[in-house]
């Protein structure tokens, strides 16, 4: 069979883009921590850089128990669909619950294994902040964010993850859909 002529167009495997094309995302969060409320709207703008590079752009908007936050990150990555990604990343969030700044910089790694993804960031993170409303065990630390999911569905996700920072230790859960609609489109 390998040697079987077939006469026609040849079939060439398709190449997946790192980004597919200019594509967003926004969510609306809420719930409690520590006894305290917060609601936020994050949102996500990512761009194709060529066929294997990206670059992703958040923001992001909130309330914690009447206090604002806000903040804005980016990664520029390579990525291949069928395999994973690799990226450096960079955010920064200013907080009114204690009167301070969290900067962040590191590098972040996705591998894709049939409907699992396994998902780290680690870095550096530098912390500013009056002191006298929040303990910080240090100004600069090593952070560390880690995540398994697993698709259920095409657009249903599952996620459990750990998160390290300030030295200190959390749990991740979390779910998300995607609606099958296309809310912007255009045509030439």
């Amino acid at each position: 069979a390998a040697d079987l002529y077939v006469v026609g167009e040849p079939v060439y495997p398709t190449v997946l883009p790192a980004v597919s094309a200019l594509n967003g995302k926004i969510s609306i969060e809420g719930g409690a921590f520590d006894a305290e409320g917060f609601g936020a709207v994050t949102g996500s703008v990512s761009v194709p850089l060529g066929q294997r590079f990206g670059l992703q752009l958040d923001g992001a908007v909130g309330v914690l128990d009447d206090d604002f936050y806000g903040g804005v990150g980016g990664h520029l990555f390579w990525r291949n669909p069928d395999y994973g990604l690799l990226g450096v990343y960079g955010s920064y969030t200013q907080r009114d619950d204690f009167d301070g700044s969290v900067s962040r910089v590191g590098v972040e790694g996705e591998y894709y294994w049939s409907n699992w993804t396994a998902k780290a960031l680690v870095g550096w993170e530098f912390l500013e902040a009056d002191t006298d409303t929040i303990v910080l065990e240090s100004d600069d630390n090593f952070f560390a964010f880690s995540d398994i999911s697993y698709y259920a569905a095409d657009n249903l996700q599952l996620s459990v993850g750990h998160r390290y920072t300030n030295e200190r230790n959390a749990l991740a859960l979390g779910v998300e859909y995607q609606l099958n609609q296309q809310i912007f489109s255009s045509g030439v």
